[in-house]
């Protein structure tokens, strides 16, 4: 794992404990979890990609006979960005629906 994988994993971390911090049963819609949620997603499609290249350039490495084993399954992360982009949008409409009912009572 390079530091800037690390890092972003850590950034995640920190905005997920923001994200519960911010959450409350009583009206769990609103826009800053909504995009803390996206900020997620972006962080982690970011992480896809460096580890791409990571995997990309260890196998450069291992063809040029250097042996360095930096495997990282890439596709999960792309798989996680896409889902918690999905859940992002889910929460965007919670919040305008739940403002459309605020403003009905």
């Amino acid at each position: 794992m390079t530091l800037m994988q690390l890092l972003l994993k850590i950034a995640t971390a920190i905005i997920v404990i923001r994200i519960f911090k911010i959450l409350k049963i009583e009206s769990p819609f609103s826009i800053e979890i909504a995009n803390a949620i996206e900020k997620v997603s972006y962080i982690i499609i970011a992480l896809w990609v460096l580890t791409w290249f990571t995997n990309t350039f260890s196998l450069w490495l291992a063809e040029n006979n250097l042996t360095i084993e930096i495997n990282s399954n890439s596709l999960s992360f792309i798989l996680l960005a896409g889902v918690l982009f999905i859940v992002s949008q889910i929460f965007k409409k919670g919040v305008e629906l739940q403002s459309e009912n605020e403003m009905t009572v």
